[in-house]
Parts: structure tokens; sequence; C-alpha cells
């Protein structure tokens, strides 16, 4: 009871907050989806128990200025060589390359190096997909939408009612916890709050196509949530960091937006 109340203080405060950012857009959003990069990659580095300064400056750098560069260069289809963030990622591999073989103070090996180089992409990357999703397409405000309240509600019903009423376990060596019964209440609850969203802020869509994409959303986002459960599982670890009361980390919370960010973007590129 105190962790579900823990939970609902945390959403009352961080929705109002976050749906205000998308409806603003522009800076305010950026600011937002930077936030959550930074802060999941500070926790992805303390897992990885990544603790060298300069590596860690190095990937905050990186993973800053990736997401931005993103955001600035949104839509202009530049070729590869002409495209300023594939010039970031170039600079970026070649400094900690550098650092690594040049250390002194402390060895960092090329595991760590690995590591780091993962967590940025595994979170500047495809996060930033969130931010061309809201500024590039005509109806970007709605559709993002569309992704955190369906998102949302999978992740709600999938905990409640999987606590309730689970049984079977989906993949017990990776999350323990989690069970097809959840899953199932996560994609029913998502296709009827995706459903209510199209209603009143896509009715121009066609309603097939919609709906697929909502039901890739409700899919896409449990996947993603398994993967940073393997993560955590990875590394002995049951939460990502405690900056959230009741939900544990900034990865704990927005996990399931790592992988719906891109596919989805796609997805409304040659569905919608």
């Amino acid at each position: 009871m105190e962790e579900f109340s823990k939970r609902l203080i945390s959403s009352i405060i961080g929705v109002p907050l976050i749906l205000t950012a998308i409806y603003l857009g522009g800076p305010v959003y950026l600011l937002l989806i930077e936030i959550i990069i930074i802060a999941g990659l500070a926790e992805f580095l303390s897992l990885a128990n990544i603790s060298q300064r300069s590596l860690k400056l190095a990937s905050f750098a990186a993973a800053l200025l990736l997401s931005l560069l993103i955001y600035l260069n949104n839509g202009q289809n530049q070729s590869f060589h002409h495209n300023p963030a594939d010039l970031l990622t170039t600079i970026f591999l070649t400094v900690i390359i550098l650092i690594t073989v040049f250390s002194r103070t402390t060895v960092i090996s090329w595991q760590q190096t690995a590591l780091a180089f993962t967590g940025v992409f595994y979170l500047s990357w495809t996060l930033s997909y969130l931010l061309l999703i809201r500024e590039e397409f005509p109806l970007g405000r709605e559709y993002t939408y569309l992704i955190f309240l369906v998102i949302w509600a999978v992740d709600i019903a999938a905990y409640i009612l999987g606590k309730r009423f689970g049984k079977n376990k989906m993949f017990p060596a990776i999350s323990p916890h989690k069970t097809w019964e959840g899953a199932g209440s996560g994609i029913l609850a998502g296709l009827i709050t995706g459903s209510a969203v199209k209603f009143f802020l896509l009715p121009q869509k066609p309603w097939l196509p919609t709906l697929g994409l909502i039901l890739a959303i409700t899919i896409i986002a449990q996947l993603s949530d398994l993967a940073e459960s393997s993560l955590k599982r990875n590394f002995d670890s049951k939460d990502s960091g405690g900056l959230i009361p009741g939900h544990g980390g900034i990865l704990d919370r927005f996990d399931s937006f790592i992988l719906t960010g891109p596919l989805v973007y796609y997805l409304i590129k040659w569905m919608l």
C-alpha cells in the first residue's frame, strides 16, 4: 500500500508536467527529453559500474549533443556526410577510444568503453525519436500524446492486473513478476486508451491503420520494458535508481519508450 501511495503521488506531480511539456513543445519539450536522457544515462553508467570521470563526462556530453543535433536537424534529410549527428558520433567514438588508450590515473577497460558507448545510443539515439515525432509531423503533438497515454495505460494495467490475476510467468529468468495475464491486460488497456485518444485528438486519421499503430505501441512498449529488465538482471540490480519514489529510477519509468520511439516514428511515416 505504501509503494502504491508513492507511485500515486509521483504520478500526480509528474504526469501534468509531462503533458504540459508535450503541449508546449519546442525548447520546453526538448528540455524534458534531455533531462530523461541524462538522468537515464547516469543510472546506466552506475549500473555498469563506470566511475571514471573522463569517460562519464564524455558520455554525458555526447548524449546531450547527439539529441540536440537530431532535434535541430530534424526533417532536413541530409546525407550521411553532411549530418552533424553523424559527425558527432565519429568524434565521440574517437574521443572515448583515446581516453581508453591514454588514461593514466585509472585503467579504463575496453569493456567499460563499449558499455559507455552503448549507453549513449541506448538512451540518446532512441529517445531522440520522441523529439522527432513531436516536432516533425504535422500532428506531432497528438501522436506524442497517443504514445505517452497508451504506454502509461499499458504500464498501469499490466502492473495492477498482473499482480491481481497473473499466474503464468512470461520470462521468469528476465523478470520474475511479469505475467502473460498482465501483458494481455496491458494490451487491452492500451487499445482502449489509444482508441479514445484517436477519437478525440486524431479524428481525421483512418481507424484501421491507427489501431494497428496503437497495437504496435502496446507490444513494443512491453518488449522495451523487458529489455531494461534484462539490463538490470545482467548487472544484478532490482531498480535502476531511486530518483522517482515508488517507481525506482528514470530508466524504470521510461524504459517502455526506449524502443517504442524509433519504431513508432517509422510506423507513422509508413502507415499514416
